[in-house]
Order: C-alpha cells, then structure tokens, then sequence
C-alpha cells in the first residue's frame, strides 16, 4: 500500500504507486506486501530460452527492452487497478524516440504460440540526465497492464528479403518444432 520505486540494479528500476494492486479473485481491499518479480530479457537467446517471437501479427519487431512484471500476494495473482500505471525505467546508451509500447498475446496458431501487439494501455518515453557528471540515457515505459511487455518498433523490410529455408527431419512436425533466426545488425 505505501508504492515504491525498487532498484533492481544499477540500470533498471520499477516504480509502482501505493494503492494500485487488486485480488481479481475476491475484489478486497489488500493488507501487507506485494511481491514484485521482474525478468528482463537481455539477449536475443533470451527470447529463444522463453519461446517469445519478436514479430507483431508476423512484422518483425526490433526490440530494445523486454520485461515480465508479476504482482501477488500470498501465492495470489495480482493485477493492477483500473488507471493505475507502473513504471520501468532502464539506462540504454543509444535510445530511440519512435519506440512503441506492446504486450503479448496468445495465439491459437501451428506457427507460433504467440504476437506481440499495439497497445494503448501504455507508453515509452526517452529519457535522459547527469549524474554526478555522467550523462545518463534511456527509457521510460509506463504500463496500465502486467505480463509481458515490450518497447519496441517495427522494421522496415520492403528494402530487402531474407529467405530462410529449413529442412527436418521426418519426424520433425510443425508441432513438435520450433526454428528461431537471428540478425546480427538488428535486435530481433
């Protein structure tokens, strides 16, 4: 209930304010401490490690900050109230202003689990300042959700075409299957 801005190390932090957090399961009001948890992908083998895609609705995304944000309480899932927002901020040395905010979606698809997608319900924002006269860069992402979250933009790819051609073995399906490509020049 007291809201609270946690370092989770030198170059990120999560802010979230007091009162935010509900039980959805018993609409009451919450007494004691929220557990926070925060994973945030750093590599592109991150992404492999946890089957996330880095393509919208299959555009591909370049992605410059990647995060799962938990709330619970007593082994209980928490979300966020209605209009409450939290905040992640990460130093990045070369920001982007057109970063956009999106979350992740299920799929009921046989070529990927999941998308990410637009969303509204929150933003990304560049940053920057000195400190003790080291200048310091990077994003702000405010999110009105929790789960797995993204900053991120799509990348132009009507300049050129990449073919990526995979042949299994027979009993290699679509279903038991997954082929992940990586590009050395982009955050994909």
């Amino acid at each position: 209930n007291k809201g609270r801005i946690i370092k989770l190390s030198d170059s990120l932090e999560v802010s979230i304010p007091p009162y935010s957090c509900f039980d959805p399961d018993n609409n009451m009001p919450l007494n004691g401490d929220v557990r926070i948890e925060v994973l945030a992908l750093a590599k592109k083998g991150d992404y492999i490690k946890y089957l996330l895609p880095t393509t919208s609705n299959k555009y591909l995304l370049e992605s410059e900050g990647t995060f799962y944000i938990r709330l619970s309480q007593n082994n209980h899932e928490l979300v966020l109230k209605p209009n409450n927002f939290l905040k992640i901020r990460w130093i990045y040395s070369t920001p982007a202003q057109n970063m956009k905010f999106f979350e992740l979606n299920a799929l009921r698809s046989q070529d990927s689990l999941y998308t990410w997608l637009p969303a509204y319900n929150g933003n990304v924002s560049v940053w920057d300042s000195t400190s003790y006269g080291v200048p310091k860069r990077g994003y702000d992402m405010t999110s009105g959700s929790i789960g797995w979250l993204n900053c991120g933009q799509f990348i132009d790819t009507l300049p050129q075409t990449t073919r990526l051609n995979v042949t299994l073995p027979p009993n290699y399906t679509n279903k038991n299957t997954f082929v992940f490509a990586t590009f050395n020049n982009k955050k994909t």
